[in-house]
């Protein structure tokens, strides 16, 4: 999510966690390119990744979401289908009525909220994340089948020892 120099420069001053000059000195050296700058406040230890990320989110209006210990109900989960997940980087983490709530790394993705507004009919309410969240609850996909797996088996076996009676 690509937010604006001025807007994070503003909200750093203003909170106190960096000065003006401090700013300035960072964008300077980035030659105000905003990826370099943030990783200039990562580097300098001025903001950790995850704080980062929370602020980005807080200026662009994105509540940050941290799923990595996060266990999703898998009829959310299923609501978007696993390569759509991984090719979108976007997961349904919690649906309530007839409101999705979805984590991705880009929430101001207008296209793939209204694909994903489409294909389930639901109101889509976005969230960030970051990669490791994200990646964090795509496994849960693989967890999801492995349970649908082992139920078919079980089934199956206790079937087959009844009609073996």
């Amino acid at each position: 999510m690509r937010i604006d120099p001025e807007k994070l420069k503003d909200f750093l001053v203003d909170t106190g966690l960096i000065t003006l000059k401090g700013f300035r000195d960072i964008q300077k050296e980035a030659q105000g390119d905003i990826e370099k700058i943030e990783e200039q406040l990562v580097k300098k230890g001025i903001l950790s990744e995850p704080n980062l990320l929370q602020v980005k989110g807080h200026i662009g209006g994105f509540p940050f979401i941290n799923l990595e210990r996060s266990i999703i109900d898998p009829d959310t989960l299923k609501l978007i289908p696993e390569e759509t997940a991984k090719s979108l980087n976007i997961i349904a983490y919690r649906k309530y009525k007839d409101t999705l709530e979805v984590a991705m790394l880009e929430p101001d993705n207008l296209q793939t909220m209204d694909f994903i507004k489409k294909k389930t009919g639901l109101d889509i309410l976005p969230r960030l994340t970051n990669k490791t969240s994200l990646e964090s609850a795509l496994r849960q996909y693989e967890e999801s089948l492995q349970e649908e797996f082992s139920q078919i088996v079980n089934k199956a076996s206790k079937e087959s020892k009844i009609e073996s009676f």
